[in-house]
């Protein structure tokens, strides 16, 4: 066991949970998200795993809620009932847990992969012999705890289900990865580097200093560009989606989104550019059904309708821009059109073309969690899980994106908005995992909105304290009538 120098932020940030209760303490955990650098301790006996800060804010919100703080254990139980996501999620746990303890003994030897190397900073991503391995448990311990704060915050929000305080953890959640980003860029520019170094203790390769076309790459607290871009532009599709169905009015929301996109742009991430182009796409095409079924508010058709008019204006303007500046074009070309002509591009397109190799080598069961690596994360699903796993987290993200709020809700329309803000998040979080993600795990961030948007679709929200008047006034005149 090894301890680093932010070893005691992870004790401070322990304490401040346990001292603060789950539900107060969920925002701690948001705080902390965009630090994904940051480890609580390594372990170098077991491969170099990291414990990252992340990780003990997840056990320690889990276990507070399971001794019955601020919501009962039988709430975490509710997010595993029949037909919801949740259950696809444990089933999956319990298929990769056998997958991960049988197959790479099964088919030890006979199964080439991509996996980390002996000395992983060293030699990265290599091709070798299918053999159990310390990744069998690393991935094994992050899926359970996407599967740990999934049902944490659904327990919570489900019992107490403030819209202000859970718009209040994005917020906590993207200011803190804005900030964390402009220290990256700045204190490299300043030659103080060193003034990122506790938020970057995780025995990980730290890819902080490369460069695309004469920039500066934005990390912000996390290792590399991807893992920042992945994480920031979960924020820009919450964003997106909470300001045009959102009926909290303000300064914030349009501040929070214009924030969460600077950081998508800077991250000068390829695969966060294309889910964008992607996720953008996609949200108007939802948008045009939504309003032809009279589901968009009067504010978001009116939103969509100037975004489709300004859409060839400002395609007309980038495409000049393309043409006539020589950086733009030098950027766009490396981040964008030429990056499957690269090494690493043809590097990656291989991993892939290996998985699907894995796959129909091990009779379509996969290696087992954790075994190989791929370069997006449907072909780390097939290769890792197979055809069972895979359609098991299929199952998981249709529920997922299926849901509607339910019961009775005198605020439905601000819930709904968060619910519908949350599964983009997701969406977007997930189209980026299909260019890059090298693991079938998604990361906590993505379960945390998953879990939100499932607790807030099983809460019964109060009534406003005038309508409750008002409810009350008419009961005790219909109790005089009588």
């Amino acid at each position: 066991m090894q301890f680093v120098s932010s070893t005691i932020v992870a004790f401070a940030i322990l304490a401040l949970i346990a001292a603060r209760g789950p539900y107060r303490g969920l925002i701690l955990f948001f705080a902390v998200t965009p630090m994904g650098a940051m480890a609580a301790i390594n372990l170098p006996a077991l491969g170099g795993t990291s414990i990252t800060v992340i990780d003990v804010a997840v056990a320690a919100l889990f276990g507070l809620v399971l001794l019955g703080r601020d919501a009962h254990p039988a709430r975490l139980a509710a997010a595993f009932m029949p037909r919801t996501p949740g259950v696809f999620l444990l089933l999956f746990l319990l298929y990769a847990a056998v997958a991960s303890a049988f197959l790479p003994r099964l088919f030890a030897g006979d199964v080439e992969v991509f996996g980390i190397g002996r000395s992983a900073n060293a030699d990265g991503i290599v091709l070798t012999l299918l053999r159990p391995g310390n990744g069998n448990i690393s991935q094994m311990y992050r899926l359970m705890l996407g599967l740990m704060i999934f049902a944490t915050c659904a327990a919570l929000v489900s019992r107490r289900p403030d819209i202000g305080y859970v718009l209040r953890l994005m917020v906590v959640a993207t200011a803190i990865n804005v900030a964390l980003g402009l220290a990256d860029i700045l204190s490299y520019a300043a030659g103080l580097e060193a003034l990122m170094e506790p938020f970057r203790t995780a025995n990980y390769a730290m890819a902080i200093g490369h460069r695309m076309a004469g920039m500066k790459r934005m990390v912000g607290g996390f290792p590399e560009a991807s893992a920042f871009g992945y994480y920031s532009v979960g924020l820009m599709g919450f964003w997106i989606s909470y300001w045009i169905s959102g009926s909290r009015r303000g300064r914030l929301v349009p501040v929070m989104l214009l924030l969460s996109v600077f950081v998508v742009l800077r991250s000068t991430s390829s695969s966060t550019y294309v889910a964008t182009l992607a996720f953008c796409g996609l949200f108007v095409l939802v948008s045009l059904m939504s309003n032809v079924g009279g589901l968009l508010s009067r504010r978001g058709a009116a939103l969509l309708v100037g975004f489709l008019a300004l859409l060839p204006v400002v395609v007309y303007a980038l495409y000049l821009t393309y043409e006539m500046v020589p950086g733009f074009q030098a950027f766009v070309d490396r981040s964008l059109f030429d990056k499957l002509e690269t090494d690493s591009g043809v590097e990656r397109m291989s991993w892939n073309t290996q998985a699907l190799r894995n796959l129909i080598d091990t009779n379509l069961l996969g290696t087992g969690l954790g075994s190989m690596r791929a370069s997006s994360w449907i072909f780390a699903a097939l290769g890792s899980t197979g055809i069972i796993g895979t359609a098991l987290l299929l199952a998981f993200l249709a529920r997922l994106f299926l849901l509607r709020a339910g019961g009775v809700d005198a605020r439905r329309d601000d819930r709904d908005a968060l619910i519908r803000g949350f599964k983009y998040g997701c969406v977007a979080q997930l189209l980026s995992a299909l260019l890059s993600q090298p693991t079938p795990n998604l990361d906590s961030f993505f379960y945390a909105m998953a879990g939100l948007a499932f607790g807030l679709s099983r809460a019964v929200m109060p009534m406003p304290r005038t309508a409750r008047a008002g409810l009350r006034s008419a009961s005790s005149m219909l109790q005089r009538s009588i």
